[in-house]
């Protein structure tokens, strides 16, 4: 049966401003997955401005129409959404005055883009501020909503009054919307009432960020390689933002009790955030500024290449203020490059791997836990190895962008779909 067109509008506040923009796609991808998946698709992409990057009020692309808009005059300091709200705001403070500009003007560009195409559904990525904003502008328009949590977009509403009656409201409102992890779902029923918490769970479905493998060659790898002085070592790879919930001070603190005697372990920690001067402060205290290497952001191919060269991936997340990951793309990604994966029961990956068998999970913020869990790695004989890796790579195939961009499909655009 074939699919008449159908018009999705996406929002989100984190959009690449260009191909080498450091900033996360999972939009974007998403966006381009479903319409090369669905050519019956015709998708818009809604996303801010930012002062950073050389963003356009419209642009027509290959998979999706790109639309920008300004919440703070002048342009230029408009940096509260593009890197991520939350860091942003720990960052600056003064960041905060931005907020109301930004739920303001994202609610009335949705609602002027919603009438000008005319979609067939609303989608909007992540509770705050997307699904608040969109769903006002859904119910004025009678457009149906569907939009993805990943539950710490939901959870800072907590200190906001009446909370609980705006999150319901919004979940009321929605047709449907997706959730990476159980550990996700869970802070999301936190705003739920006996009276609705069917209601939430029945429109609810678990379906992750996907990711696609880069395929990068041996040169490049030799020239990271050479760039990082990593000839000869073994690689313990980080990459994420540098703030307190992505757990790197508990990593660098089990980093430096592993017996490096032979300084041949290298922890590469790849990104950049406003805890950064802190983390390398830390490394000097612990004594091991020699063998801790800090890339910052890295844009292109090269993280991948330092991926590809490592020995294990590491994601130490923890839970701060309720605030934890939902399911962390690079932990799909190592899974791809099928690498020895160490991640705590923080990240929501420990609800999907078979401990010991394609991971090592242990317990978040836990030093010892994790210096264990590394040595764990670190100590596998050649068969222990090869297998944990084939076990990865098994367990990646059901992270693809191919078959996230379905389930995501089938989940919030099926149902609404028109056909003939």
């Amino acid at each position: 049966m074939s699919h008449k067109p159908m018009r999705v509008l996406f929002t989100t506040s984190t959009m690449p401003a260009s191909d080498d923009d450091p900033v996360p796609a999972f939009v974007k991808d998403e966006a381009i997955s479903m319409k090369r998946l669905y050519p019956h698709l015709h998708i818009d992409i809604l996303a801010p401005h930012n002062g950073y990057g050389n963003t356009k009020s419209y642009q027509k692309l290959e998979h999706y129409d790109e639309y920008r808009f300004h919440y703070f005059w002048p342009f230029r300091w408009e940096t509260l959404t593009g890197k991520g709200i939350q860091p942003a705001l720990k960052k600056n403070k003064l960041l905060y005055l931005q907020l109301p500009g930004l739920f303001i003007a994202q609610f009335f560009a949705t609602l002027r883009l919603i009438r000008k195409t005319k979609p067939d559904v609303l989608y909007a990525h992540w509770f705050t501020p997307q699904a608040l904003t969109g769903a006002v502008a859904a119910k004025l328009t009678g457009t149906p909503l569907v939009f993805d949590t990943q539950a710490s977009d939901a959870i800072v509403l907590k200190v906001v009054p009446f909370s609980k009656k705006i999150v319901a409201w919004v979940c009321k409102q929605a047709v449907s919307y997706t959730v990476p992890s159980q550990q996700t779902l869970d802070k999301l029923l936190y705003f739920a009432t006996p009276e609705n918490k069917d209601d939430i769970l029945s429109k609810v479905t678990m379906v992750p960020y996907g990711t696609n493998k880069v395929e990068v060659d041996a040169t490049l790898v030799k020239r990271v390689e050479k760039t990082y002085k990593l000839k000869g070592k073994h690689v313990l790879y980080f990459i994420g933002r540098l703030v307190d919930r992505k757990g790197v001070d508990t990593l660098i603190e089990a980093f430096s009790e592993l017996n490096n005697a032979d300084d041949t372990l290298r922890l590469v920690i790849v990104g950049d955030g406003q805890d950064r001067a802190k983390l390398e402060a830390l490394t000097k205290e612990k004594g091991v500024e020699n063998s801790v290497i800090f890339t910052g952001f890295m844009t292109g191919n090269d993280r991948y290449g330092l991926l590809k060269l490592s020995t294990a991936c590491v994601i130490p997340s923890v839970t701060i203020k309720d605030q934890s990951e939902g399911l962390p793309v690079v932990f799909m990604e190592g899974l791809m490059y099928g690498k020895p994966m160490v991640i705590s029961d923080a990240t929501g990956a420990h609800e999907i791997v078979d401990d010991g068998k394609n991971a090592i999970v242990v317990k978040s913020g836990d030093k010892d836990s994790l210096r264990d869990g590394i040595d764990k790695v670190l100590a596998l004989d050649k068969k222990s190895l090869a297998s944990l890796n084939a076990a990865a790579l098994k367990l990646s195939e059901q992270f693809s962008w191919n078959s996230i961009a379905k389930r995501r499909y089938n989940a919030l655009l099926k149902p609404i779909a028109r056909k003939d």
